[in-house]
């Protein structure tokens, strides 16, 4: 007989061929898969079984109960539907509200500490000017992170000081920014330890040892060594994050976010 963990895999790879990535399902449902082995149940499961697995730590917010279900329900779904003895199911079992996040508002002094514990955090001259770059970056244009790992040499117009943005859920902007990052961004470009990558020239801006450029989750696992580095802590339920430059006040453009670590002067045009 088929095992619950072999119809997860042929469900995965069903998925993926059509687009999905599916790494927060595969990882809970894999979880929910151990549980159930460990108690001996390997093809098939009851509603009253996920609601329990979903709640194993009482202490998580209802919200993640409720996530943890939600990926349970899909896979449980998939089952039935292919003649497995699993029910449905059903929506509204553990309903709850996910709290939004609270901004973590940087201070000058925050962006100072975290940009000098670049040098420090990372011996790869490479991954020390990248990181230091990206949060610089962010914190003179309020771009989201997914925005400044998505530029591309191209979006860089130097001549008139302007980031060519385009996101994938929006049309396409500009954003004026100061000539200070305009060269911070000209010096990153071609920094000897970027160009022994051998990049596309018109490819990635930010590229890894490959030459290729980042994902969210390789860079999220960077900035997490330098915040750390940097002793940034949470503030109440704020928690010092990649997407919370977004929340920086704008300023006018006679402000600077002056970064000695980033060794430039950055401003953040209005």
């Amino acid at each position: 007989m088929t095992t619950l963990r072999e119809r997860l895999d042929e469900y995965l790879v069903m998925r993926r061929s059509l687009g999905f990535q599916l790494n927060d399902l595969e990882r809970q449902v894999g979880l929910f898969c151990a549980w159930l082995e460990a108690r001996g149940q390997t093809q098939t499961f009851t509603i009253d079984d996920a609601v329990t697995w979903a709640r194993l730590n009482p202490d998580a917010h209802p919200s993640w109960w409720a996530t943890r279900l939600s990926l349970v329900r899909r896979f449980a779904a998939y089952l039935n539907a292919n003649g497995v003895d699993v029910p449905v199911v059903p929506n509204g079992l553990l309903p709850a509200r996910k709290p939004r996040a609270v901004p973590f508002i940087y201070s000058q002094d925050d962006v100072d500490a975290l940009l000098a514990a670049c040098d420090t955090e990372f011996a790869d001259a490479r991954v020390a000017a990248t990181v230091r770059t990206v949060i610089g970056l962010l914190a003179a244009t309020g771009l989201r992170i997914s925005e400044a790992l998505n530029l591309r040499v191209d979006d860089i117009d130097q001549d008139n000081d302007v980031l060519v943005i385009k996101a994938a859920k929006s049309a396409e902007r500009l954003v004026p920014i100061h000539p200070s990052t305009t060269t911070a961004l000209r010096q990153y470009v071609a920094l000897p330890a970027r160009t022994a990558t051998h990049p596309d020239p018109h490819g990635p801006l930010f590229v890894t040892c490959k030459g290729t450029g980042y994902v969210y989750v390789s860079f999220q696992s960077l900035f997490k060594r330098v915040r750390e580095a940097a002793g940034l802590t949470p503030r109440g339920r704020a928690r010092p994050r990649l997407h919370d430059y977004a929340d920086l006040p704008v300023m006018p453009t006679s402000a600077r976010i002056c970064c000695s670590a980033w060794r430039t002067v950055c401003c953040r045009s209005a």
